[in-house]
């Protein structure tokens, strides 16, 4: 019997992970890390407007669905400040298009 979760990072890091990344960068081990324990991305909160603009005519089109808002039903911050380098923050060039 494997280990459900375990089974899940390694497949998201093969699926998502382009092929010409490290997947064993620290910091997008750790960010899938993040999303295996359940966490979205912080571009993705629901006041993310109140804190950055996305550029979305940077950003190729199929790759979006990426930075679609949570609503507050889905998504609970625990009252934290927006964090700017989380490292389930996307950076500034993420994409294509930039």
């Amino acid at each position: 019997m494997g280990c459900p979760m375990l089974e899940k990072f390694l497949i998201t890091l093969y699926f998502v992970v382009p092929a010409n990344h490290n997947i064993f960068q620290f910091g997008i081990v750790t960010h899938e890390i993040g999303h295996a324990l359940g966490f979205y991305h912080t571009q993705s909160r629901y006041d993310r407007d109140d804190y950055v603009d996305i550029e979305f005519s940077n950003i190729s089109p199929d790759m979006q669905y990426n930075f679609a808002k949570r609503t507050p039903l889905t998504e609970y911050h625990f009252g934290q400040k927006y964090d700017y380098g989380s490292v389930m923050q996307y950076n500034a060039c993420s994409f294509p298009g930039c």
